[in-house]
């Protein structure tokens, strides 16, 4: 059974008496990528049209014709000069009879790349049109987002910071929180991952009494909220559980911010510009047998107008399974806002349990990004950075 025909539909219009419609009409009858059938003088134009230099009207017919999408050949005598129609790119180009049949059959090749070729610019253009739409409704959508997102730190001098939260399946979960002094000059982040619920509620009693003391104009120093921590939970802590700690306290007189970070818990920092470093771990997950340990020495790094600190729980590892993949994406989006990057992160968590039909990750996802004001200045020197 012979396979029907495909490719470019052909239109003859001719009103010569030297025979060369039907002659070329036998030539294409052979050319296995166009159709069929053959038009002749037809106004439903095919794809290809050939035309006689002595057709009647026939510039007027080329200035009116809808080009788009269509090769015209204009057919010319062997010796004739070069048709003005060719010059004025009125004609794609010309074919030259007596018929040469491999001239014809190379003449339609090209043009069938060149047709395809611009419908695939239009299909590339369209797309890209869609593109820009879907891109400006990502964006509307976006700052709906944004607007409609709790901003529970939004009184803070020196920092600008934005958390957010995703509940997990297991028992226990994330705790974060941020307590600024009265004066605003130190400013104290926690982040905690209990592995029961019990313990959870040890820990959240734990730094409701630290906060009341930062309230009351105390403050304390890391090493000082480690061992309140490990005091106020000595009593519950039962041989399985482990709890992630981070505690850090920012000064905006010497910018310099001082944390302790047992467990799993992420911090990653990045100057103003630049690209993002992990923050060392003091040790492991805090369990019965550390309890009463003495802490390790506080670490301390310089930070400086426009650098950003963020905090992740291990849980947003878990779903995501790559920190070089987590590092990638804050580097690709430095210079994003705060908002931006925390959506950014979210989204990507969510993502990937939507793709393992998954609604809720394994365990708690805190995700929190800050950025140090632009316009604060140091007002003394950073000691003990290390």
């Amino acid at each position: 059974m012979r396979k029907a025909k495909v490719g470019l539909p052909v239109t003859i219009l001719s009103r010569s008496k030297t025979g060369w419609a039907q002659e070329l009409r036998d030539i294409l009858s052979d050319v296995p990528y166009l159709e069929p059938v053959v038009q002749s003088n037809s106004e439903d134009l095919g794809s290809v049209v050939f035309i006689d230099e002595n057709y009647p009207g026939r510039q007027k017919f080329l200035k009116g014709v809808e080009r788009k999408s269509r090769a015209f050949f204009l057919v010319v005598q062997d010796g004739d000069e070069i048709p003005d129609d060719l010059i004025h790119e009125a004609v794609d180009d010309v074919l030259v009879y007596p018929f040469r049949k491999l001239e014809i059959l190379s003449k339609l090749k090209l043009y069938q790349q060149v047709l395809m070729w611009s419908e695939v610019n239009e299909v590339n253009d369209s797309f890209h049109d869609l593109i820009e739409r879907l891109r400006s409704d990502l964006e509307l959508a976006s700052r709906l987002q944004i607007s409609r997102s709790p901003n529970r730190f939004s009184k803070l001098k020196g920092l600008q910071v934005r958390s957010r939260y995703i509940a997990g399946m297991r028992s226990g979960g994330d705790f974060f929180d941020v307590m600024s002094s009265p004066s605003g000059a130190r400013i104290s982040m926690v982040l905690t991952d209990s592995s029961t619920y019990g313990l959870s509620s040890a820990v959240l009693m734990s730094f409701t009494e630290i906060a009341l003391k930062v309230a009351a104009g105390g403050g304390l120093e890391t090493t000082q909220a480690f061992q309140a921590v490990s005091d106020s939970i000595s009593k519950t802590l039962q041989d399985k559980d482990r709890l992630s700690l981070f505690f850090a306290n920012f000064n905006r007189e010497d910018l310099s911010m001082r944390y302790l970070n047992y467990g799993k818990s992420m911090i990653y920092h990045a100057e103003s510009g630049g690209k993002f470093h992990a923050l060392p771990r003091h040790g492991d997950e805090i369990h019965k047998l550390l309890n009463g340990k003495k802490p390790a020495e506080e670490k301390c790094i310089e930070l400086n107008p426009s650098d950003r600190v963020v905090i992740l729980s291990d849980g947003v590892l878990e779903e995501i399974g790559s920190e070089s993949l987590i590092s990638g994406w804050l580097d690709a989006t430095r210079e994003e806002s705060v908002d931006a990057v925390l959506n950014e992160l979210v989204f990507q968590v969510k993502d990937r349990l939507k793709k393992i039909g998954k609604t809720r990750p394994e365990q708690d996802c805190t995700f929190t990004v800050g950025d140090v004001s632009s316009n604060v200045f140091r007002m003394k020197k950073v000691s003990g950075v290390g």
